[in-house]
């Protein structure tokens, strides 16, 4: 993913060479992210019953509106309140792009930016899971949204749809795209999106969705915010204190009971052994042998990625 996409316009607006289009406005990025995806999702009250929030970005570009929704968390949440946001972008920025677009923000944004910086992971396909404190959790996924979106299970909130305007970036406004956030999303589920094409509109409404056209912000119009329309309910969050079962102490299970305890929740490790790290988990020395492929399948990205990180 080392091929040039971004270049710096008017305002030090990033402009995707790709989409021949900016990621954000050139007259107020924050002033637009706020108007469209925020106020478009009547955030933060849509929000205030819910204990685990959960968002779906199309497009995260340079993270903009992952960045103003943090934000908005951090200064309304409630005890007890979890943000989770997965962002779906098939051509991930570098960490020194990102930086030089949202620069100027950088203060308002607060530790959540640096501390996502320090964190950005490889470019590589797949799912890259950041805890970027207890209780914000991003999923970025590095891939085309048609192979993205069957792959997430968790009932979505909120639909920021970003991603470029369908007559640059038709492949994404398929009905694919429609059709999984019907199947993401519950009877309170609210999207927005800036665009309102025709196009769009239609393959909101066959999905399930109410639609509402409403002004845009600065030059554009109109925009579409809307809510799903179903008899499925909301489902019932999982208490974060609930206690996880882990068998086994050894590599895998006591990563896996950080990551566990990293989120908030309780756990318990179960092993044979008096001592963690024993059998197998306890050579000092391992000969890997990696499958390195070309083919999805999860043993071949495990070590695809494994192989990007260490080269």
């Amino acid at each position: 993913m080392d091929k040039k996409i971004i270049e710096f316009k008017e305002n030090n607006t990033p402009y995707s060479t790709e989409f021949g289009d900016i990621y954000f406005s050139v007259d107020d990025g924050m002033a637009e992210t706020d108007h469209v995806f925020l106020k478009g999702n009547q955030l933060p009250h849509s929000w205030n019953g819910y204990k685990h929030i959960r968002i779906c970005e199309t497009g995260f570009g340079t993270g903009l509106n992952f960045f103003m929704a943090a934000s908005l968390f951090e200064k309304t949440k409630k005890e007890g309140q979890k943000l989770f946001y997965t962002a779906i972008e098939k051509h991930p920025l570098k960490q020194e792009d990102i930086s030089k677009s949202l620069e100027k923000w950088r203060d308002h944004f607060g530790d959540v930016f640096d501390i996502f910086l320090s964190k950005y992971p490889i470019r590589i396909s797949g799912f890259h899971p950041i805890i970027i404190k207890p209780d914000i959790i991003l999923v970025l996924i590095f891939d085309d949204i048609k192979d993205a979106l069957p792959e997430i299970a968790d009932k979505q909130d909120f639909w920021f749809l970003d991603g470029f305007a369908p007559a640059q970036n038709p492949d994404m406004w398929q009905d694919a795209l429609y059709q999984n956030m019907s199947r993401l999303s519950h009877n309170q589920t609210r999207f927005a999106t800036f665009t309102a094409a025709g196009m769009v509109k239609r393959g909101l409404e066959s999905a399930g969705f109410e639609i509402e056209k409403v002004n845009g912000f600065g030059r554009k119009r109109d925009m579409l915010v809307g809510q799903f329309k179903s008899d499925q309910q909301r489902p019932k969050e999982k208490d974060a204190r609930d206690e996880y079962k882990i068998a086994g102490a050894g590599l895998a299970g006591l990563t896996t009971g950080h990551l566990f305890t990293q989120l908030g929740a309780h756990i318990k490790i179960y092993d044979k052994n008096e001592h963690s790290a024993q059998n197998a988990s306890s050579n000092k020395i391992g000969l890997i042998s990696p499958r390195i492929g070309a083919e999805r399948i999860a043993a071949y990205e495990y070590y695809n990625a494994a192989f990007a990180l260490f080269n």
